[in-house]
C-alpha cells in the first residue's frame, strides 16, 4: 500500500516539475518576444525621416504612400 502511495507521489512530483520547466520555458519565450517588438517598434520610429518638409514613414514603403 505504501509502495503505491510513493509512486502516486513521485508521478505526482514529475509531472509538476515537467508542468513548472514549459511554463519556465514559455515565460522565456514572452519575454524575447516583448523585447522583440521594443526593437521593431524602436527601428519603425527611426525609419521617419523628414525630407524637404515632407515626412516619409517606411510603414507602407513597398506602396509608395507618402503621409
Amino acid at each position: 500500500m505504501w509502495g503505491l502511495i510513493i509512486i502516486l507521489a513521485v508521478m505526482i512530483g514529475g509531472l509538476t516539475a515537467h508542468a513548472t520547466h514549459k511554463e519556465q520555458h514559455l515565460i522565456k519565450e514572452n519575454r524575447a518576444l516583448k523585447e522583440r517588438v521594443a526593437v521593431l517598434k524602436d527601428n519603425q520610429v527611426r525609419r521617419v525621416k523628414k525630407l524637404d518638409g515632407v515626412v516619409i514613414t517606411n510603414l507602407d514603403s513597398d506602396k509608395g504612400y507618402y503621409q
